[in-house]
């Protein structure tokens, strides 16, 4: 059914789908506290060399490159970290493709958050020079196929319940749909970024899902993605 809807009470942050890739040689990386490091996982999570529990080294300088299983494929990153020297004591950066490439996120400033490699390989640079050393972070890569959905449509069946959905080009296809239902003048600019902020987060093997109880005065807010490489995500539903 297609319907084009007037007025629509609804914001999309992000859009973008993945084609489902199975975790091969999924494991857990303590990176040296110098050297280089060379691997193919389309699942991985990766610490500094103090492991999940200990403080990293007071000097490190390593760089480890992932490359994905699938040549097609890309990483989701997702970064913890508790780098706290504004000063550059210790220093976090994933790249692109190779040390020279492009930064797909760096540490500090900033917690943590998640991102996207814009192939099929990223490089994790460690480095620290540092007389207080804290436990440092913790990078989990999931590998993914870039598949964008068609034909998205929002339809509200009622004053308070809205339905979407969209075509996929393959079956093979595990959706993810984050949304949220908030105030009419809630911001939503980075509104998934801030892992605060409430959502509601579903698993979907067809291409359609139905938001109730919409209250008026409210909005949907929500992105879709699909389920990556084991780990990704946490089954819902």
């Amino acid at each position: 059914m297609r319907c084009i809807i007037a007025n629509i009470r609804v914001v999309v942050l992000f859009l973008c789908a993945t084609g489902f890739a199975l975790c091969a040689d999924c494991q857990t990386i303590i990176l040296p506290p110098y050297g280089t490091g060379d691997t193919t996982m389309s699942y991985a999570e990766v610490y500094d060399n103090g492991g999940p529990n200990g403080s990293y080294s007071s000097s490190c300088d390593v760089a480890y490159t992932f490359h994905t299983v699938s040549s097609n494929g890309c990483y989701r990153v997702e970064v913890e970290s508790q780098l706290t020297h504004p000063q550059g004591n210790a220093s976090l950066v994933v790249h692109n493709n190779s040390i020279s490439g492009g930064i797909v996120c760096s540490f500090p400033p900033g917690g943590g958050g998640t991102f996207e490699s814009s192939g099929n390989t990223v490089v994790i640079v460690f480095r620290a020079d540092d007389d207080y050393p804290t436990q440092g972070f913790k990078v989990t890569l999931c590998e993914f196929y870039q598949v964008k959905p068609t034909n998205l449509q929002s339809e509200y069946l009622d004053s308070n319940t809205l339905r979407l959905s969209w075509d996929e080009p393959t079956d093979d296809v595990v959706w993810v749909l984050d949304y949220a239902v908030v105030a009419e003048n809630t911001s939503t600019d980075g509104y998934f970024d801030n892992p605060g902020n409430p959502r509601t987060t579903v698993q979907l093997t067809e291409p359609e899902y139905t938001i109730f109880n919409i209250a008026v005065g409210n909005k949907v807010v929500y992105r879709l993605l699909s389920q990556g490489a084991s780990g990704c995500y946490t089954p819902l539903i």
